[in-house]
């Protein structure tokens, strides 16, 4: 009986420790800021939308303008653009995109 008693109380103790030792609060002291983020600007081209001459023109000024006064997007000056879309359906070149630093393209 002792033989057996001896190693069955081992156990439950072992037991009890682990679960004792489980139930902390870990004692890492862990501080984060996350007030105060750097973001840059998106470069966007934004091209003139199709679907009458001036009025595609002014939709995508006021985008172009709105996007900006949003602090996350900095339109890219059209004059700069490469590539002149005129069907909005046609894969656009992306490389002509990439050489005006675009990372980002709204076209319609």
């Amino acid at each position: 009986m002792k033989s057996i008693l001896k190693p069955l109380l081992m156990i439950v103790a072992m037991a009890l420790g682990m679960t004792a030792a489980a139930t902390l609060p870990a004692r890492a002291l862990v501080e984060l800021n996350v007030n105060k983020g750097n973001v840059e600007p998106l470069p966007i081209a934004i091209t003139d939308f199709q679907g009458g001459d001036a009025l595609g023109a002014e939709i995508s000024g006021i985008v172009s303008a709105d996007l900006k006064r949003s602090g996350l997007f900095a339109p890219i000056d059209k004059s700069a653009f490469i590539e002149k879309i005129s069907n909005p359906d046609a894969t656009p070149r992306f490389e002509d995109w990439k050489v005006i630093n675009a990372q980002a393209l709204v076209t319609g």
